[in-house]
């Protein structure tokens, strides 16, 4: 397993090269894409990209958590609800439907840091700025 976990995060690593490198176009999407029923999961920023014949998507979602306090001693009895976020990266068909979804990485956050930035068009918003005169 850890030679394919490994796969996965050299996958994940190129992924990042290639968008950074405009190689890979991102686009926004509606988060309604990604079907979701439960109240306890939100959906936030979805992006979508088609590679090599391969539609791939990857959204960012937070999930209700509940803690137990009872473990600090002081509230016995008490829990604490708070949200966690992660992302998620799918291969789909051209439809949108998920085929297969890939395990999660670390990585996966710094690969949505560099969607975000390519397609709020960053670096071009830079040079525009710094090329006026």
């Amino acid at each position: 397993m850890t030679e394919e976990k490994n796969k996965f995060v050299d996958v994940i690593a190129k992924l990042i090269e290639l968008t950074q490198k405009n190689k890979i176009k991102w686009e926004a999407t509606d988060p309604k894409v990604v079907a979701n029923n439960n109240p306890k999961y939100k959906i936030g920023q979805v992006f979508i990209a088609e590679h090599k014949g391969k539609w791939l998507r990857i959204h960012k979602y937070s999930f209700e958590t509940t803690n137990d306090l009872s473990s600090v001693g002081f509230f016995i009895g008490q829990s604490k609800k708070s949200w966690e976020t992660t992302f998620m990266l799918e291969i789909t068909d051209e439809r949108g439907n998920r085929l297969w979804k890939f395990p999660y990485i670390n990585a996966l956050g710094d690969l949505f840091s560099s969607i975000e930035y390519q397609a709020a068009g960053v670096i071009e918003f830079i040079d525009d700025i710094l090329g006026e005169k």
